[in-house]
């Protein structure tokens, strides 16, 4: 029976690998087109426009309804719900997921840096950003969070997740902190690509990946699509970043995620498929395994039966 369902199952998980693949090389050429427009400087004045328009609809409702979605996805509170989640697979012993959504992360995190150092883009002008103001003290109210859920933590049966998540979070911060000395960029001329997008993207990809075989797929889809979108909205809206910053951001976190979710040993949704030559016919297999079934009910029978 289990040969039986490696070989029902083979196509439609080399298709579905394909078809990831196919989705990767999209965004990546969509990033490649994009950073292009960049630096020729061919797209400046049209995003001067949108920014423009965002601030001439500036209001104090909106302008705190997009300060909380950029605050939230921001790097420490995304590392900080990263590292739950590792937590939370790894105490349930799914070690490959883990590392699938722990190489997404990293990996966007080392991009980040990367890209924003290369190309070196100068934030918008000063007099297109909002009145809102990141606190600063949100970075410390995530460590002391993460503090405070391990000791409520400490004598309940989620301790060890709670220490994990902690861990995670500390290896997360630390890994930014080396990442901004080896690759350091200027807090002015970090626009492209946004890492508030970028990061949240990699994480929501990461997640709907993890769960794609699940009934929540469709829910998640349509929640994580949302609030990806409102994140890097937020960003233009509030002057912080032009829209090629965003798209840009989107696109390479996208390419990255499902670039490493074809990796065999990072696959998320399915394992190596069974060669071609060594699956039976479905078909076969199935009448094989139900006559198996039905002889050993028979035998069982006339075992009861006999005195």
């Amino acid at each position: 029976m289990r040969r039986a369902i490696s070989a029902r199952s083979h196509v439609p998980r080399a298709r579905g690998r394909l078809a990831r693949s196919a989705t990767a090389l999209v965004c990546l050429v969509t990033f490649v087109v994009l950073a292009a427009a960049v630096a020729d400087g061919a797209v400046v004045q049209v995003e001067l426009s949108v920014l423009m328009f965002a601030a001439d609809r500036r209001a104090p409702l909106p302008d705190i309804v997009m300060g909380v979605f950029s605050l939230i996805g921001g790097g420490d509170r995304l590392s900080f719900l990263t590292a739950v989640l590792l937590a939370s697979l790894v105490t349930r012993g799914r070690y490959r997921t883990a590392s699938f959504v722990g190489a997404g992360f990293v990996g966007a995190e080392a991009l980040s840096a990367a890209l924003k150092a290369f190309f070196d883009r100068p934030r918008p002008p000063l007099d297109h950003r909002a009145a809102f103001v990141s606190p600063d003290w949100i970075g410390e109210a995530s460590v002391a969070l993460v503090a405070l859920a391990v000791v409520a933590a400490w004598r309940t049966g989620w301790r060890w997740p709670a220490v994990a998540a902690a861990v995670f979070f500390a290896l997360a911060l630390g890994l930014d902190r080396v990442g901004e000395l080896v690759i350091p960029a200027q807090a002015s001329r970090d626009s492209f690509p946004s890492g508030h997008a970028l990061r949240s993207a990699a994480l929501v990809a990461s997640v709907i990946l993890v769960l794609w075989t699940t009934r929540w797929r469709v829910s998640l889809l349509v929640t994580g699509a949302a609030f990806v979108a409102a994140v890097g909205i937020s960003r233009v809206y509030l002057g912080l970043h032009y829209p090629s910053d965003v798209l840009g951001g989107w696109s390479v976190a996208v390419s990255v995620v499902l670039a490493l979710s074809v990796v065999p040993f990072l696959d998320p949704i399915g394992g190596p498929a069974v060669p071609r030559g060594e699956e039976l016919p479905v078909r076969e297999e199935l009448i094989a395994s139900a006559a198996r079934t039905s002889g050993e009910r028979k035998r069982e029978l006339r075992e009861r039966q006999t005195p």
